[in-house]
């Protein structure tokens, strides 16, 4: 381009930076800066912009605040979507201080935060267990004429359900409903799985009430009520709903396989755990520790410890290691079950591992 007599822009310089800052290569982006100002191009806001973007998602959150203070320093003035990177990879980082150093620079500068920054904010409260807080931000942000949408509901509902308040995450949901914003599939993950502790029987009607807005249960839906109902050994239900996900075109996961061995196991159907590994491994999923470690526990559990060491055999002549304590357990099932031979090869493997039986 340079060689045919064409001179750069300033917007050729930002897809340069925006394309060497996507890859990484950020001493390149600061080389582009630096030329940029012996041509005499003065940067503005977008060249900064990109450079602070690929920064923050590179999580080198130090340089993004240099590249904001030349920016200033240029006279280049940052908008709300550059300080909304900056809070954004703060919290995402943890670093609530920082966040809110941003936001009360921004505030200074005359700046007003967005939607998109009071959500970001409230959501890394929430993330963190600050969940008062988080409400407390909430209604400032109303009471400045700044409307919180189905995001801002979200953040607090996911907040009180990591923090394990049922109750608020329901306050919350009825709020939102009462104002008319729907509740996406999204919404409803930290819903359903604050209501785990209330029961199936909530949880139920929360997936009820899911179904009635015209919802179609994702992945995550389907195995958090699919899990609660082998909790509590209902085995119908359990495969009731797993053929509701497949009809739906809802794929299957090593989760739904797990929760449904859970389930034949928790019925005592000891026989048919083995169908569902082998539908498992047909549909690609390859067995991992912890479902190996549900069929071990199960098959001791119920006893069967002929079942639990032919899994026990399957799991560790395929390079995996069973836990300390499941291995101790599977022994003394053995030894109990007079299966000594077996229960000695058990017992060396543990060994072998620098574990004492």
């Amino acid at each position: 381009m340079v060689e045919k007599g064409v001179s750069p822009t300033v917007e050729t310089y930002n897809l340069l930076i925006n394309g060497y800052g996507q890859r990484g290569h950020f001493v390149r982006c600061f080389e582009f800066l630096d030329e940029m100002d012996k041509a005499g191009i003065k940067p503005n806001v977008i060249s900064h912009g990109s450079l602070i973007n690929c920064l923050c998602k590179d999580r080198k959150l130090i340089d993004a605040e240099i590249v904001l203070a030349d920016m200033i320093g240029r006279g280049v003035s940052p908008n709300a979507e550059r300080y909304n990177m900056l809070i954004e990879a703060s919290c995402s980082l943890s670093k609530l201080k920082d966040a809110f150093r941003f936001f009360d620079e921004m505030i200074q500068s005359g700046i007003d935060a967005t939607l998109v920054t009071h959500n970001t904010l409230i959501n890394g409260l929430g993330r963190n267990g600050r969940v008062k807080e988080a409400e407390d931000l909430f209604l400032q942000m109303a009471g400045k004429g700044c409307n919180p949408d189905v995001i801002t509901y979200h953040s607090l509902i996911s907040g009180y359900a990591k923090s394990v308040n049922t109750q608020k995450c329901l306050e919350w949901y009825d709020k939102m409903k009462m104002l008319g914003i729907k509740p996406t599939v999204g919404t409803f993950h930290p819903l359903i799985c604050a209501c785990r502790k209330e029961g199936v029987v909530k949880m139920e009607k929360m997936f009820q009430e899911m179904l009635q807005m015209d919802l179609v249960p994702d992945q995550f839906v389907y195995n958090e009520m699919i899990y609660s109902y082998a909790e509590d050994g209902n085995v119908p239900k359990a495969m009731s709903l797993h053929q509701q996900m497949v009809d739906q075109g809802v794929d299957s996961d090593k989760v739904t396989y797990n929760c449904l061995i859970l389930a034949y196991l928790r019925d005592r159907r000891v026989s048919e755990t083995k169908h569902l590994v082998d539908d498992m491994k047909a549909k690609g999923l390859v067995p991992k520790v912890d479902t190996y470690n549900i069929l071990v526990k199960g098959h001791c559990d119920l006893k069967d410890f002929n079942g639990a060491y032919f899994w026990y055999r399957e799991m560790v002549d395929g390079g995996l290691l069973l836990n300390a304590s499941m291995c101790y357990q599977l022994i003394s099932g053995l030894r109990e079950e007079g299966m000594l031979r077996e229960a000695q090869i058990v017992s060396s493997e543990l060994s072998s591992r620098g574990l004492n039986n």
